[in-house]
């Protein structure tokens, strides 16, 4: 085991890969730039009532809203960790 961002390689020690902010972004589940709620409940047989509609777009627009909330955190974390010199590495697999 190396150091602090060190990994071992073939009998080397070679810096570890910094993580770019969409590999931090998919790590914290914001990877997607939309959210994605509607995808599965887009697709009504008989359409939908105006009331229905009405509650589906009001649904979606709050989760949409909580999502993008949620990646704007993540982004600012990333930003905070790249400015404090805690940039964090990549886990490469053996």
């Amino acid at each position: 085991m190396g150091g602090r961002g060190l990994e071992q390689h073939g009998g080397r020690k070679r810096p570890a890969k910094p993580m770019t902010e969409q590999e931090h972004m998919n790590l914290k589940g914001v990877g997607f730039a939309m959210g994605g709620y509607a995808v599965d409940k887009a697709r009504q047989p008989h359409g939908m009532t105006e009331r229905q509609r009405r509650r589906f777009e009001k649904e979606a627009a709050a989760t949409e809203k909580e999502y993008q909330t949620r990646r704007e955190a993540a982004r600012a974390e990333y930003v905070r960790k790249v400015a404090s010199g805690g940039l964090p590495y990549t886990r490469r697999l053996p």
